[in-house]
């Protein structure tokens, strides 16, 4: 129930909080696999890894903030997306939200990833190089192989 001083925009607030894809998270690693197969569409072959990287940025909490890196940029969300090029003030490459977004709305965060992974790809011919956790994703498939994706 809805206090009478909050009103009808104080109800459209609290729907709002409870929208799907807009509420800090922390993710098990199967529920994040099978939310990035869909409604996101990404393809099977990247999804371990993914989720692999999530793990070692962020142990799956969509809320993480870094400490400030040597540039005074700023790492957001469950993937630790930078401030320097991707949120705020980021070049034209960047993702176009706000780093706040990330924190909160995992359909800006899919779409950002999907950007990082392909404007590395293109720079250095493997889009997971983007994450510097990526060096301990060997055997990505540990996270996801009881997930029952396909």
């Amino acid at each position: 129930m809805v206090p009478a001083w909050l009103g009808g925009l104080g109800l459209l607030a609290l729907l709002a909080l409870r929208a799907p894809g807009v509420e800090a998270h922390v993710y098990e690693a199967c529920e994040l696999a099978k939310q990035l197969k869909s409604p996101y569409g990404f393809p099977l072959s990247q999804i371990p890894t993914f989720v692999c990287i999530a793990y070692y940025e962020s142990r799956f909490n969509t809320s993480a903030v870094s400490k400030p890196n040597r540039d005074k940029s700023i790492d957001y969300g469950i993937f630790q997306i930078n401030s320097r090029w991707w949120c705020d003030r980021g070049p034209k490459l960047g993702c176009g939200v706000t780093c706040q977004t990330l924190l909160t709305d995992m359909d800006q965060v899919a779409k950002c990833i999907k950007a990082i992974y392909a404007e590395t790809k293109r720079l250095k011919g493997d889009g997971f190089k983007a994450w510097t956790t990526y060096k301990f994703c060997k055997n990505p498939n540990s996270f996801t192989d009881k997930c029952q994706l396909s």
